[in-house]
């Protein structure tokens, strides 16, 4: 997981998230957000609109691709704070991000 600098948390680790769940995080309301492990066992938060076109890129299942399963959306990733994205996640009643990320790893290597 890279870092990022977060005028709040300081050098901090960062998710890609896309711009949509980025929207909702700096403007504090609820964005169903769904985690999405790629072939390189990356995570990435992304909402409805996002995690359809992730999977058709990518496969709902494997996550297999022809170009190596790297992700590619648009409009692109970025990188967002961990931290917020814990907070976020969890103040809009959707749980706990880290047992999430988990879980999306776990189904990924099924």
């Amino acid at each position: 997981m890279g870092m990022i600098k977060c005028p709040v948390h300081g050098l901090t680790h960062f998710t890609t998230v896309c711009t949509h769940i980025g929207e909702a995080v700096d403007a504090n309301r609820f964005e169903r957000a769904h985690v999405f492990v790629d072939n390189s066992n990356t995570h990435h938060v992304l909402c409805d609109r996002c995690l359809a076109q992730a999977e058709s890129q990518l496969g709902s299942s494997k996550h297999e691709s022809p170009d190596g399963g790297y992700l590619q959306l648009d409009p692109p990733l970025e990188p967002y704070c961990h931290q917020h994205l814990i907070e976020w996640y969890s103040a809009t009643g959707q749980g706990d991000l880290s047992q999430e990320i988990a879980r999306a790893r776990a189904r990924s290597k099924q």
